[in-house]
């Protein structure tokens, strides 16, 4: 050998810390959409169970109020069903907490890495290297993969429109879940039931 650093000494670590701050960040992007598509299923629930009991109570309405209502009602148990098999199918509880592990175990092999460059000559650390950056592939490999602006959002040094980006997307969603699907209800159900 000539003395030179195997180039995994150098890349393997970076790559490892930047991997795992991006499955970080994916892990709260999946847990933050896990609570907002549940929130949403407890809003429209109670949505529903208002719409559905507000008839009872308004004996003087008139039938068009009346069947303003029972529509608004079923429009909103609609959501609900929707909602909650959207939530089913993706799962994003389960995927968070695989990203989670997968971050973890990232940790787990950075530590290696420190470990095997303090500890050991250039043979051996070459050796150790190849099945340190294996161990990575398979982690990596043992989950879905983190998004582009999981990547950017978690790396050092990153630019903050990513993240700004990231926030005004879920703030969009949230506006339109709980703002204008229901305002959009609204105004079809005034249409429908003149």
């Amino acid at each position: 050998m000539d003395g030179c650093e195997h180039p995994k000494d150098h890349y393997l670590p970076l790559l490892i810390k930047n991997t795992r701050a991006a499955r970080i960040q994916a892990e709260k992007r999946l847990l933050g959409l896990d609570a907002l598509v549940k929130h949403a299923t407890v809003y429209y629930s109670c949505l529903t169970l208002i719409l559905s009991l507000a008839p009872l109570f308004l004996t003087g309405a008139s039938d068009t109020a009346k069947n303003v209502l029972s529509f608004l009602s079923i429009a909103s148990a609609a959501i609900i069903t929707i909602c909650t098999m959207y939530v089913s199918g993706q799962n994003y509880a389960v995927r968070a907490e695989r990203m989670k592990f997968v971050y973890l175990e990232l940790q787990r092999l950075w530590l290696e890495v420190d470990s095997a460059k303090a500890r050991l000559e250039e043979t051996e650390l070459t050796k150790e290297m190849d099945a340190i950056g294996n161990r990575y592939v398979d982690i990596v490999a043992s989950t879905e993969n983190h998004t582009k602006e999981d990547y950017f959002i978690g790396k050092e040094g990153a630019d903050k429109t990513v993240r700004r980006n990231q926030e005004i997307r879920i703030w969009g969603l949230r506006v339109f879940i709980y703002v204008l699907i229901p305002l959009v209800l609204v105004l079809v159900s005034l249409i429908i039931c003149r």
